[in-house]
């Protein structure tokens, strides 16, 4: 008789941890070209800072903010079939958008949520032009839909042309020195 191992909790924490600093150095290399501007929360967003979310800027950045609250998931197959991604997706923006609307920021909700074996979904709540999203779903949120797509789709384009979001929020309120 075979024993299947027993899951060591600690293990997945560590390779969650791991993949969430890889996470914020893909992103940081996408969006500014230097892959040692965002990190990883050490406390994945569990204690207050000036921004919120799990990966955000630790170098100063020539922007008047930095507009996004990014939520790093890991895990959770059990609801990766179709209704239960949209009811998981749904409660991570619903809480996402709760923090945020406690904070003065107003920022663009990113969830990136890996599903072992299946890939990375890029959820945020506007549709990017140049790319088919997976699926849509409608929230209760100010009639907001949430647009995912496969995340190494994303990460191709060139970050500042993907939406007319990015265009009107980030390039307009980059600091001219």
């Amino acid at each position: 008789m075979i024993k299947k191992r027993k899951k060591d909790p600690k293990l997945n924490k560590k390779r969650g941890n791991a993949w969430e600093g890889k996470l914020a150095k893909d992103l940081s290399e996408w969006i500014f070209s230097d892959c040692n501007v965002l990190k990883r929360h050490p406390s994945s967003g569990a204690e207050k800072s000036v921004y919120s979310g799990d990966i955000f800027p630790m170098k100063q950045i020539s922007w008047k903010c930095f507009p996004f609250h990014i939520e790093a998931k890991t895990g959770y197959e059990k609801n990766a079939h179709p209704f239960g991604a949209t009811k998981q997706i749904l409660s991570w923006y619903s809480s996402a958008y709760e923090k945020i609307n406690k904070s003065n920021f107003e920022s663009n909700i990113w969830i990136i949520w890996k599903i072992p074996n299946k890939g990375n979904l890029f959820c945020i709540d506007y549709e990017l032009k140049t790319i088919n999203s997976k699926f849509k779903i409608q929230t209760d949120i100010n009639n907001n839909q949430i647009f995912v797509y496969e995340l190494n789709d994303v990460i191709k384009l060139d970050f500042y042309n993907i939406s007319e979001i990015h265009r009107k929020e980030i390039i307009c309120e980059i600091i001219n020195d």
